[in-house]
């Protein structure tokens, strides 16, 4: 078995993984998508066009979209890049037409809410991400 020595491998190995929609409660009615990005980075991959793509899928005509950007506690301006990484995902919404009824809500979390809790100054790449949650 050959190990994942390249960085964007593994980062698009898991974005992959997280392109099927993860339900947060069987009765919530809520879908929620990943999208993870490389260190201090937030453009646009072909990865984000994949997840977005899925998501579109999911929203119905009139329905509603939250874009939240995390970063890891290691980047700098986390709030900042949070929005970029969020507004990134936004613009790609906003190609598609059928997106012209959608609310969406953008917002940054910054560094403050880790999905993998970490040491301060440990660099996580799943703590770099956008989660969009579809309701």
């Amino acid at each position: 078995m050959q190990f994942l020595t390249d960085r964007r491998t593994f980062l698009a190995t898991i974005a992959a993984a997280s392109a099927v929609a993860v339900p947060a409660w069987p009765q919530s009615g809520k879908q929620f998508f990943l999208i993870f990005f490389d260190y201090n980075e937030a453009a646009r991959t072909e990865w984000v066009d994949k997840i977005v793509d899925s998501a579109i899928a999911k929203i119905p005509e009139n329905g509603r979209v939250t874009l939240i950007g995390h970063c890891d506690n290691t980047e700098p301006n986390p709030e900042k890049l949070g929005f970029a990484r969020a507004n990134t995902v936004l613009t790609q919404f906003l190609r598609n037409p059928k997106m012209t009824k959608v609310r969406f809500n953008v917002t940054s979390k910054g560094a403050s809410k880790p999905l993998v809790p970490v040491p301060a100054n440990t660099r996580e790449p799943q703590n770099r991400r956008v989660e969009i949650i579809v309701d």
